[in-house]
């Protein structure tokens, strides 16, 4: 019984990555998705900002970026006031695949919330936000705030949130 709340958790997120390929007709995956929509909303970000904000170290970073430039989403250029930095940008291309991926991310909150009232979403969303704050605080506490999602100061960090409307990232 201790541990139904955490299988339950566990049960549905089996049953969103099993929704039929009607409904996630996404090619790219979740954190090429996620990238290209933070780096548009903040276009030209350092690649050193963008990396806290994914919560990677910048060197897995680099893979994710390759991936997105080689397919013409997003550019890479240098600072020409410190060559050191490289400051990102989203391309055209870039941005036709984030609309696409928000017009289908609609289409999945739209699936998943069928099912509940509109007071149920309310809920589910307040204790949703008190499970995810919870859970960041642990994290913080266990490691000393040494976290890969600390390594610069939150005010450095353009502030990402999630619109719980749309489910979608928006500064």
């Amino acid at each position: 019984m201790k541990n139904d709340l955490f299988e339950l958790i566990k049960k549905m997120n089996r049953m969103i990555k099993r929704v039929p390929a009607a409904v996630n007709q996404d090619n790219a995956s979740r954190g090429q998705g996620r990238t290209l929509h933070i780096i548009m909303e903040n276009n030209g970000i350092r690649s050193k900002e963008l990396a806290g904000l994914l919560d990677l170290r910048p060197s897995s970073l680099t893979e994710k970026l390759d991936k997105l430039e080689a397919d013409g989403n997003i550019r890479r250029v240098r600072d020409r006031h410190d060559a050191r930095v490289v400051r990102l940008y989203i391309t055209k291309k870039g941005k036709e695949a984030v609309s696409c991926r928000l017009r289908e991310k609609e289409k999945r909150g739209n699936v998943f919330s069928a099912y509940f009232s509109q007071e149920e979403k309310e809920q589910f969303r307040v204790l949703g936000e008190k499970f995810c704050a919870g859970m960041e605080k642990m994290i913080k506490e266990s490691d000393g705030g040494k976290n890969r999602a600390s390594m610069m100061e939150s005010e450095e960090r353009p502030q990402i949130s999630m619109n719980s409307a749309a489910g979608e990232y928006a500064e």
